[in-house]
């Protein structure tokens, strides 16, 4: 789940707090909660397709790695 805290829109609370209720009735079912620095509400597909490296594109490629990483010691 990722959300910024420059969203003009949704406030960061907001997806806080859906964090949180999401653990308190779920648990820790491989969720993780990222905060983006930057973007406004509309800008995430810019800031994915950068050419300049930055703090989601490493997110998310962390986040993949970990995954691949969790799949191969299961299988």
């Amino acid at each position: 789940m990722m959300h910024s805290v420059a969203d003009e829109i949704i406030p960061i609370e907001q997806a806080r707090l859906l964090y949180k209720k999401y653990l308190a009735n779920q648990g820790d079912k491989m969720i993780e909660f990222i905060e983006i620095e930057k973007l406004k509400h509309n800008q995430l597909h810019m800031y994915i397709r950068s050419d300049r490296y930055n703090d989601l594109q490493h997110e998310v490629l962390s986040f993949l790695s970990k995954i691949t990483r969790d799949i191969n010691i299961r299988e």
